[in-house]
């Protein structure tokens, strides 16, 4: 199948610029030839310019090539596509509830069929008369985002992931000192990597959000979901169910935790938390296994737009 894959930008490693590499990978890997528009460009396109992949800002320059199925994130692109493409079936996948440039676009007929990465995602897009779209969640590569080493016995490291977590990270700073824990370290404000696996793979626990909080799971990581949305507390076989359903946002439970209560949630820490969030990647958010979905979901598209 030839994809025509669209992020609005491509400059930085962030949430959907990493999520549309990872996806252009599996895809090619399931043998798709996939070719990825943007209108921003920078350290993500030349990654996968470096790795075969045919990028472009503009999309008249393809109007010549036969797509079977554009794959959209964000709006803008997706009036780009129908506008170079008038017969080109599109599928969208929103990946948040708030941004504008992740609303479905004003003449919401353009596209064929609608996913979001959370119940919450979808539940934004029914109201903007979108009567039908399906979850499609965050996923990985789970053989990249793998453990290489158990987590301690005793929570001894703890990484704080995020690109945006300010005066958050002072809270972490003093609950970390209130239970013992000497080893804490921020990535994500300047300092963010390709290889995040590996500095994943250092600590025993991430607090982090969103795209943070799966690579996390799959490296075997316990994992706090926090940011400055809020808190939605430890990943736990329970507490998994609920909190997928705002994506690991922070928004599902909103906890405003302070000092003493964040040192309390650290002290749940358990090291078969590893284990189990390391099972639940695998089952719900591995790449391999979405590529298979979505390809369902691009049939669909492609036999609505025929009728």
């Amino acid at each position: 199948m030839r994809i025509l894959l669209t992020n609005n930008h491509l400059r930085e490693l962030r949430g959907s610029e990493t999520a549309t590499y990872c996806l252009a990978v599996a895809l090619r890997r399931a043998g798709n030839d996939v070719r990825i528009a943007t209108t921003e460009t920078g350290i993500v396109t030349a990654r996968l310019e470096n790795e075969g992949f045919k990028v472009t800002t503009k999309l008249k320059d393809w109007t010549g090539i036969k797509f079977d199925v554009a794959h959209v994130h964000h709006n803008t692109l997706a009036v780009s596509v129908r506008k170079n493409f008038p017969k080109l079936p599109i599928v969208y996948l929103s990946h948040g509830p708030a941004h504008p440039l992740e609303k479905p676009p004003k003449d919401i007929t353009i596209v064929d069929r609608y996913l979001g990465v959370s119940e919450e995602v979808c539940a934004m897009l029914k109201t903007h008369d979108i009567k039908e779209s399906f979850v499609l969640r965050n996923s990985v590569g789970c053989s990249l985002f793998a453990p290489t080493k158990p987590i301690n016995e005793k929570l001894e490291n703890v990484m704080v992931l995020s690109s945006h977590f300010g005066e958050c990270y002072n809270i972490v700073k003093e609950a970390c000192i209130k239970i013992g824990v000497k080893d804490l370290r921020l990535v994500g404000l300047d300092n963010l990597v390709w290889n995040i696996e590996d500095k994943i793979n250092r600590a025993d626990l991430i607090i982090s959000l969103g795209r943070g909080v799966v690579e996390s799971m799959a490296c075997g990581r316990a994992v706090l979901v926090f940011d400055y949305h809020g808190g939605d507390g430890m990943i736990t076989e329970k507490s998994y169910h609920e909190i997928k359903k705002n994506n690991f946002s922070g928004r599902r439970f909103a906890i405003r935790y302070n000092i003493s209560r964040l040192a309390t949630q650290l002290k749940s820490y358990n090291q078969s938390m590893g284990e189990v969030n390391r099972s639940l990647a695998l089952q719900y958010h591995s790449i391999d296994k979405q590529v298979k979905d979505l390809e369902n979901h691009y049939f669909e598209a492609i036999l609505k737009r025929r009728n």
